[in-house]
């Protein structure tokens, strides 16, 4: 058996659109976090099994999971690595580069969330959320134990809105319908005004 050649249409209908939505259910997971919604029973319909939680902690880990390595996959995929601290264009595996599209410059994509978000305070949220994904997903650490949940929704939704930019309308792909709520959409008001990273923590 033999690797399979790359083949675009997987990626742009189904592993990409998976990834995405990853990230929007971590907003999600978030939003929940800091709405102080955790404690509401889960009920889940698995076809042919339920599942029922006392709370919503199931989920929230699980998107908060999956949300830190979507979005550090899909920042690779835009181009966009964290080296040495800090936020560098690179060619990571496979990007966008396959799809006929330049890596997203670190400046235009720190400008995504403006004026909502100032640029070097973006560039400082994904350099945290990167860190996160790398301390307590892909390895176990002590500084992984704490997760800034109000910063990684912001991180997560402004990967979300980059991806749809200069990935789907740059190559004309059908985008997946935002699973997001209007009132979970991060903004300055309500559960997501404090973006300071000593606030909104979770452990």
């Amino acid at each position: 058996m033999g690797l399979k050649p790359f083949d675009a249409t997987n990626y742009r209908i189904e592993y990409i659109p998976q990834r995405l939505i990853s990230l929007e259910a971590c907003v999600i997971g978030c939003h929940t976090v800091l709405s102080n919604k955790m404690h509401t029973p889960l009920t889940l319909h698995l076809g042919s099994s339920t599942l029922c939680q006392p709370d919503l902690s199931l989920f929230v880990g699980l998107t908060i999971d999956a949300g830190l390595v979507a979005n550090r996959t899909l920042l690779n995929f835009l181009g966009i690595k964290l080296a040495n601290g800090a936020l560098t264009n690179e060619s990571y595996a496979l990007t966008i580069e396959n799809f006929s599209l330049s890596l997203v410059s670190i400046n235009d994509a720190c400008r995504v969330l403006e004026p909502d978000v100032p640029s070097p305070n973006m560039r400082q949220i994904w350099v945290e959320a990167l860190n996160t994904a790398s301390k307590s997903v892909a390895h176990l650490t002590e500084a992984g134990s704490t997760i800034r949940v109000a910063r990684l929704g912001f991180a997560c939704f402004a990967t979300s809105r980059l991806l749809r930019e200069r990935f789907f309308r740059a190559t004309s792909t059908p985008e997946p319908p935002t699973i997001l709520p209007a009132d979970v959409v991060p903004g300055f008001g309500g559960v997501w005004d404090a973006v300071d990273p000593a606030l909104n923590v979770l452990l």
